[in-house]
């Protein structure tokens, strides 16, 4: 399966379109349970989340249910309580996820912020083991490959247009994103490398990237899943 790894200039935000045929709910899945923060070991470990994620490709999961199950229980056990990921549910959970049917066509997309030095923000160099681990283990899982790391927002914004015309071509579509993250308001953002720390909440809305856009990209047919190994807490609310 070919990895095909797209740095893109900027198009357009996705949509759905009337009179186009209708897509699975997202699923979402959290590393981490809300207004806390995720672990970044560093290039030796980075997440635990992502490690375990990996791990769990290389089995055979019949059921999205028991695939789900055993990535939220292995990585709170393997972060010793630290990360209680969360499971928010769009789809059914007992279609089946490993190994891949022979007839379908399933697509991931890998998007990583790890350098924030533009920022004024602590860079994230687990981040950079993560993509190179968690990219090949979705290749070898047989899954159509776009992987991304440190897009600018407009790139960002240019790759979720091409990934969602991707998508909606295929029967289950797979987004795995990090970087700094921050929620407030139930709702959750990932940082652009350039987010300046001074800009505080105030410019969430404008210059950092929802989540429910991203995952907004994931339009497969049968099932869409989103898992987002970034911080759930705020660090700007003493700001």
């Amino acid at each position: 399966m070919r990895l095909m790894i797209f740095i893109l200039t900027f198009l357009s935000a996705p949509c759905v379109l009337a009179g186009e045929p209708k897509v699975a709910g997202q699923t979402y899945l959290y590393a981490s349970q809300p207004g806390k923060p995720t672990l970044d070991n560093g290039v030796s470990g980075g997440n635990p989340f992502a490690a375990v994620f990996v791990d769990l490709l290389k089995q055979e999961y019949s059921t999205f249910e028991s695939f789900s199950n055993a990535l939220l229980r292995n990585t709170e056990r393997l972060s010793e309580g630290f990360q209680v990921p969360e499971l928010v549910l769009g789809a059914k959970e007992d279609w089946q996820f490993l190994p891949i049917p022979k007839e379908e066509k399933r697509v991931a997309l890998v998007l990583m912020i790890s350098d924030y030095t533009q920022s004024g923000a602590v860079s994230l160099p687990g981040v950079k083991s993560d993509f190179a681990r968690v990219t090949t283990a979705l290749v070898n899982a047989n899954f159509k490959m776009l992987a991304v790391i440190d897009p600018d927002a407009a790139d960002l914004n240019r790759i979720l247009s091409v990934f969602a015309g991707q998508a909606k071509k295929a029967d289950v579509a797979l987004v795995y994103v990090t970087g700094h993250g921050v929620e407030t308001g139930h709702e959750t953002y990932l940082l652009p490398g350039n987010y300046k720390v001074d800009y505080g909440v105030r410019e969430l809305k404008y210059k950092a990237v929802n989540l429910k856009v991203i995952g907004a990209s994931a339009q497969a047919k049968h099932a869409n899943v989103v898992l987002f190994a970034g911080c759930r807490n705020n660090p700007f609310e003493a700001k």
